[in-house]
């Protein structure tokens, strides 16, 4: 069977995360599986390359980004439209990572006139939207290819509710990674906590700064804590705000290679996201999987999950400063107990392996 995977924008070096993260996961795993997989995607930064990875195929479009402001959403192909249709057409089943971006609207429009079956996987970036062009949008075009899809892929019932339109052909499937890629041995810890994730506002980086201030102060012992992610909007605020703090021991390390996001997380003791909004980050996945445990908000669509088997790691979104550091040097002290982060590594094996999410794909999914 031949499938083909289209996700936004490349990103070899594993800097945007989220669905890039997930597509490569699926592509190299299905692969293993013995299934013919095509990765379509593009990038600004090179000319159109076509060539097989190891294990499946690469096709990156040259791209245009035709509004800074709205990234990777207006990126654009410059040409390499006949050889997305050819993909399509010679295609049994078409997976297209899937949000208001015009790659993956095209390919699933380029799927509807070819009378091929396409499923989408919207990772929490199709929700109602107030604004009249995407209310225009969403009548027009986005509705019809959700109605049209073979299966519309949504993380968690939260996410589900959230969709522009009532979804009689949803299917929840979680995150997945690959556990073949975590190393079994438990490396020394050298961070105290660790932020990683895009810096802009949804992530609340600066609420990040302000509450390691407070625990440093409450816990003189503890380790270097760390920032880690790319710009989205305020890297510049975070920097500001680590010259106005003045604490040695928040440090920000830019946004991490793939090949050390993995090693980084084992090395901290405690992950913490204080986003202001989160439906199902495959950080917390990768952190947990490799024995780090995570501190999150009630609020996060993913929190029930967790609740049921870790309450320790979900704290409620009003809690006060001093609760939360309380909080996170309770999971720091408890990171080092080789029972209970085997017990992180159990939980994670049996909720998250993308060995079998790819199986359900496969029985429920594309045929």
């Amino acid at each position: 069977m031949r499938i083909l995977q289209v996700v936004s924008k490349y990103s070899p070096t594993g800097v945007i995360g989220g669905p890039y993260t997930v597509a490569i996961t699926l592509c190299n795993e299905l692969a293993r599986m013995g299934y013919h997989v095509t990765l379509l995607s593009q990038s600004e930064n090179q000319v159109e390359i076509s060539r097989k990875d190891s294990s499946f195929n690469f096709l990156i479009l040259k791209s245009k980004l035709l509004s800074k402001k709205f990234n990777p959403s207006s990126l654009i192909p410059i040409s390499g439209y006949f050889s997305i249709f050819r993909e399509v057409y010679q295609s049994k089943v078409v997976h297209i990572h899937f949000a208001r971006d015009f790659l993956p609207i095209i390919v699933a429009v380029m799927c509807r006139l070819a009378f091929k079956p396409y499923v989408l996987q919207c990772h929490g970036m199709v929700v109602d939207d107030e604004r009249l062009s995407i209310k225009i949008l969403d009548k027009f075009v986005v509705k019809p290819l959700l109605r049209n899809a073979r299966k519309v892929l949504v993380l968690t019932f939260r996410e589900m509710e959230r969709m522009p339109l009532e979804l009689k052909n949803g299917q929840i499937i979680g995150n997945g990674i690959s556990l073949a890629d975590i190393q079994q041995n438990m490396l020394h810890k050298e961070f105290e906590v660790i932020f990683l994730g895009r810096l802009n506002w949804v992530k609340c980086p600066l609420k990040y700064i302000e509450v390691i201030q407070q625990y440093n102060l409450v816990y003189r012992d503890a380790f270097t804590s760390l920032i880690c992610g790319p710009d989205g909007g305020q890297l510049n605020l975070v920097k500001n705000q680590l010259l106005a703090v003045g604490d040695p021991k928040i440090l920000y390390l830019g946004a991490l290679d793939k090949s050390s996001v993995y090693s980084t997380l084992q090395r901290s003791k405690v992950l913490f996201m204080p986003s202001e909004r989160e439906n199902f980050p495959i950080a917390l996945i990768e952190s947990m999987a490799n024995g780090t445990p995570i501190l999150i908000f009630n609020h996060f669509d993913i929190s029930p999950i967790l609740l049921e088997s870790f309450p320790e790691m979900v704290i409620d979104v009003t809690a006060t400063c001093d609760e939360i550091i309380h909080r996170l040097n309770h999971l720091s002290n408890k990171s080092t107990d080789t029972s209970y982060v085997n017990k992180i590594k159990s939980f994670v094996a049996e909720k998250f392996d993308i060995a079998g999410i790819c199986s359900q794909l496969i029985s429920e999914t594309y045929l």
